[in-house]
Order: C-alpha cells, then structure tokens, then sequence
C-alpha cells in the first residue's frame, strides 16, 4: 500500500515538473506574468500535497484504530 503511494506522489511531481517546464517553454508572457504563474502553480502543487497527506493521515489512523480495537478484543 505504501509503495502505492509512493509511486502516486512521485508520479504527480514528476508530471507537475514536465507541465511547468512545458508551460514555462511554450507560453508567450511577459516575465512578471510568467513569475505570477509560476507562483500560482506552485501554490497548487503544494496544497494538492498536504491535501494528500492530510487524506494519508487520516487513512492511517484509522487503520490504527482498527487494530488497536482488534488488539484488544481478538476480534
């Protein structure tokens, strides 16, 4: 499962990467829209990333819980 997710979050960074190198090459902007771009995406990107720790987190603690319950009562 953990291996999932690391090759979930490597894929995503890998693909934001190639879109904003992609982007940053092909787009006809002026350097300060470019920089505001950039900065909008990167804001993206980084929410995107504690959304997916945060949806992690509560993953596992429930997983948690449950087997502390199932430690508990052998059940």
């Amino acid at each position: 499962m953990f291996g999932v997710v690391v090759r979930f979050v490597g894929g995503f960074l890998v693909g934001a990467a190639t879109g904003a190198v992609t982007g940053i090459l092909l787009a006809p902007k002026s350097g300060e829209a470019l920089k505001q771009d950039i900065d909008n995406y990167w804001h993206e990107v980084i929410d995107a990333g504690k959304q997916a720790e945060m949806e992690r987190r509560i993953e596992l603690n429930q997983q948690f819980e449950q087997a502390k319950r199932f430690n508990s009562t052998g059940y």
